[in-house]
């Protein structure tokens, strides 16, 4: 059978840069370094039948992993919904524990932050509308990352000339105060992280969070104690509870779920 069909574009080619070094990790002593690393989305723009478009809002992502670990590839297939919606996407390294301090994982997300202003014309983004997103250990940073924007305390010497500053933050199943959940699933070195609600101020970037109502890893409850500092300091915020989700589950990835997301970011962003 043989047929012409008529295609109506709806959705961009999404292109894919997955080893980006933004810096380099001083190791063993100061004796070496290995490279920290970011993968980065957009919609594509190399041939004349690609869509133009103005520089994209970007949203920076966090994995999680207990803080011991992480994959900044792990999440991409489910982040490229967001780089068809307008957006870039950038999914950023950081250092894991044991071999790092706090406020390392911060302060290189942060990096990675300034490294994307730094290089904005060349990615194709606004530096102005950048936002991080994270999940599990990957949000409690993310967070951390929006309510400290700026602050010498969470930098280092990489691009001081660019702001770590965002315009939005969403968490998904975020642990907030450490010292509120089961001893048992907390590395000793992470008992000093400070606690989420207590750095609230009323200039914080607006948040929404994502939480199951059923997780049994990092209780709901973290992420309303955050969203009750929030809401006293005034700053926007929105706490979304998913009923009979667990930790990480497939429902934060259903489109509905995503188009909350984008609705935010869409408020925030664009």
């Amino acid at each position: 059978m043989k047929k012409i069909i008529s295609v109506t574009q709806e959705h961009p080619m999404v292109a894919l840069a997955s080893d980006i070094t933004y810096m380099q990790k001083s190791f063993w002593c100061g004796c070496s370094a290995y490279p920290l690393k970011l993968s980065f989305m957009r919609a594509r723009h190399r041939y004349a039948f690609d869509p133009e478009h103005e520089n994209y809002p970007c949203i920076v992502f966090v994995c999680g992993g207990a803080w011991e670990k992480v994959d900044r590839n792990v999440w991409m297939p489910n982040l490229a919904y967001y780089c068809q919606k307008g957006y870039a996407v950038a999914s950023v390294d950081y250092s894991c524990l044991p071999v790092t301090v706090h406020p390392e994982q911060v302060a290189e997300i942060k990096t990675a932050i300034r490294f994307l202003r730094a290089h904005a014309a060349e990615f194709r983004i606004d530096p102005e509308r950048i936002a991080v997103m994270g999940e599990s250990a990957g949000a409690y940073l993310a967070a951390l990352t929006g309510l400290t924007g700026d602050e010498k305390e969470y930098r280092n010497a990489y691009y001081p000339e660019q702001s770590d500053a965002v315009r939005a933050v969403c968490t998904w199943y975020a642990p907030t105060d450490i010292h509120r959940m089961n001893t048992d699933m907390v590395h000793m070195q992470i008992r000093d992280f400070p606690v989420l609600p207590s750095l609230v101020k009323q200039s914080a970037p607006p948040f929404l969070m994502l939480h199951g109502a059923a997780d049994s890893t990092v209780p709901s409850q973290q992420s309303e104690m955050l969203y009750e500092a929030l809401q006293n300091a005034k700053v926007e915020s929105d706490l979304i509870l998913l009923e009979g989700a667990e930790h990480a589950d497939y429902m934060f990835q259903q489109p509905s779920v995503k188009e909350l997301v984008c609705d935010f970011m869409d408020r925030h962003l664009k």
